[in-house]
């Protein structure tokens, strides 16, 4: 085959010369380090290797900010316009996907490193972005990561997305099923680099990177390892660091600004998880948007379990059809005993696979005795939780004010009952009153109930109203099951601060 015409041929039909030549992702790397005078990084080289290797129609690339993940888009996509480009094809198109105008922006200037010279007409208005090679035909467009954008994606050969973790949330996944559906009726390779984060579970990003690579997928992840628990251990060590961001030892102008974030992100836990979402590649979210962080439920978890000291206080969320219903049992020494129920129509099966949880979690809940399944029932019943709820003989039970009626008809005058307001104001101060049990009085977790609050942590977020009120939300739309911690915030929004001089205990009105 001449070089005339390897140059005029699709990607997938360059591919297939491999075995004569050196392969395609060699070529390329050579001539970005050709263009830019750089020496590319093992990483990158490994990369270029991996995602236009023979049979190769899809690659995702993930990586810390500061991996030059936006100058290996532009220098892909320069090299489908240049015609002594390894991707070069006359009359070509290539896209590439931004979720921001400026984004795209930082793409191009890339490009511009390696297509040089007035061949080039360069496009940049305010709403448009592009460039084409005047004598060759070939051209690179900018569209945004609305799904709407799509139409007229099944003639280009290269498309490349910039962050595609910054997508919108729905256009986003309407987006990237549309270049799956284009693929297959096309000879289109897709490249996808970005960072996890802000990206959270469900999210087709993360999941295609987790599933690593597979047949005419090609994944390469540059990310801290996790433990069990999916933390990451050691996370302010620069071992672990290096082994996270493969740009440390290369770039020298990054390692004094990663020094810095480091030295910030020991002072405070927001950023904390800004620094390991972003530098380590570990989405987790910052410490005023959960209720305990990792390991600040770690340290509860790891107390030893109080006595059934007196009578307690409990804490009630009432679901409905879908919803759980949860009961926290807060004794005066701080123990926590969980009581919850759920429907049995649909059964434990088919709501794991609607909420989107491992097989057999729901299942692992009834096992260690917290989760009741109200067999039979769309509804489950307020009475049945109830009744097992007062063998505890509780001396206060409060649940949100909305669903106060069924709780009284249930309790039946064994106890008083207080309906709690969930107004932005209350649930500040109940929020609160909970994290300050949690960390500084010694609140303490049946072993039975821990992976029941270990799912409703992951499943719950805090959010703001921007004026220093917050509340609790559920992190994961209508498939979260964040019943539990609402309970315990209402039972621990009722625990008067302790004295120390008196030691546990309290007293209520």
């Amino acid at each position: 085959m001449n070089l005339s015409l390897l140059e005029s041929a699709p990607i997938a039909q360059v591919r297939a010369t491999e075995g004569r030549r050196d392969p395609l992702g060699v070529r390329l790397a050579a001539w970005i380090e050709g263009r830019t005078g750089c020496r590319l990084a093992g990483f990158q080289r490994r990369f270029f290797r991996g995602a236009f290797k023979r049979g190769i129609l899809k690659a995702a690339l993930t990586g810390p900010r500061g991996l030059s993940k936006s100058s290996m888009s532009g220098w892909l996509l320069g090299a489908t316009l240049d015609p002594g480009a390894p991707l070069y094809r006359p009359n070509g198109e290539s896209v590439l996907l931004a979720g921001s105008i400026e984004q795209a922006r930082a793409c191009f200037s890339f490009m511009k490193q390696v297509c040089t010279g007035p061949e080039y007409r360069w496009i940049d208005t305010a709403q448009r972005l592009g460039v084409a090679h005047r004598r060759a035909g070939t051209r690179v467009r900018v569209i945004s990561s609305d799904a709407k954008r799509a139409f007229g994606l099944v003639g280009a050969r290269l498309v490349v997305g910039d962050e595609p973790a910054s997508w919108q949330a729905r256009g986003g996944k309407l987006m990237y099923d549309a270049l799956e559906t284009t693929g297959g009726k096309s000879e289109m390779t897709l490249i996808l680099i970005g960072t996890r984060a802000p990206a959270e579970p469900p999210h087709w990003w993360l999941d295609l990177l987790d599933l690593g690579s597979t047949p005419g997928v090609y994944v390469q992840r540059h990310e801290a390892a996790r433990d069990d628990s999916g933390e990451v251990a050691d996370w302010d060590t620069w071992p672990v660091i290096r082994a996270a961001h493969p740009m440390v030892g290369v770039n020298p102008n990054l390692k004094p600004k990663i020094a810095q974030e480091l030295r910030d992100a020991r002072l405070s836990d927001d950023n904390r998880a800004r620094f390991i979402s972003y530098r380590l590649n570990v989405p987790i979210r910052p410490a005023s948007e959960v209720l305990f962080t990792v390991p600040q439920w770690k340290r509860v978890e790891g107390r030893p379990l109080g006595p059934r000291a007196g009578r307690p206080i409990v804490g009630l969320d009432i679901g409905s059809t879908r919803s759980w219903s949860a009961a926290v049992v807060l004794w005066e020494s701080l123990r926590c005993e969980v009581v919850m129920s759920v429907p049995g129509v649909p059964n434990l099966a088919a709501r794991e696979k609607a909420d989107g949880v491992p097989v057999g979690t729901y299942q692992g809940l009834v096992d260690d005795g917290v989760l009741h399944v109200d067999e039979g029932r769309r509804v489950a019943r307020v009475d049945a939780l109830m009744d097992r709820v007062m063998k505890h003989d509780p001396i206060l039970v409060v649940a949100d004010r909305y669903r106060i009626a069924e709780v009284s008809d249930a309790v039946a005058g064994r106890c008083p009952v207080m309906g709690r307001v969930t107004r932005w104001q209350e649930s500040t101060d109940d929020l609160q009153r909970c994290r300050q049990v949690g960390l500084d009085e010694g609140l303490s977790v049946d072993p039975a109930a821990v992976q029941s609050f270990r799912v409703a942590l992951a499943e719950s977020a805090v959010e703001s109203d921007g004026s220093g009120n917050f509340r609790l939300a559920k992190g994961r739309g209508d498939r979260s099951r964040q019943d539990l911690l609402q309970a315990l915030v209402l039972a621990c929004g009722r625990v008067p601060r302790r004295n120390a001089d008196r030691g546990p205990g309290y007293a209520v009105a």
